[in-house]
């Protein structure tokens, strides 16, 4: 039986584990060039659907101490919409 701290560590690192595996499936889905032909494909026929938790100015996002991969610049976010 494990102690609330054990429990604690452990989703601590499942967490961990998760963002890991998220970040090396984005490496190898840019590395393969699979996001560069799945945007190829957007060739104006059929709607993007793009999904952001929040868009913040880096200041705002340094005070809030907002999580990388959380938000993106009001400049990034023109860029999306404009590619």
């Amino acid at each position: 039986m494990q102690t609330a701290i054990g429990d604690c560590a452990d989703a601590r690192h499942n967490m961990t584990l998760g963002r890991s595996l998220r970040w090396v499936r984005a490496q190898v889905m840019d590395r393969t060039g699979f996001n560069r032909r799945a945007r190829a494909k957007l060739d104006g026929s059929r709607a993007a659907i793009l999904m952001y938790h929040r868009v913040l100015s880096a200041h705002t996002a340094a005070r809030e101490a907002a999580a990388p991969g959380m938000y993106v610049t009001p400049e990034t976010f023109r860029q999306h919409l404009e590619s």
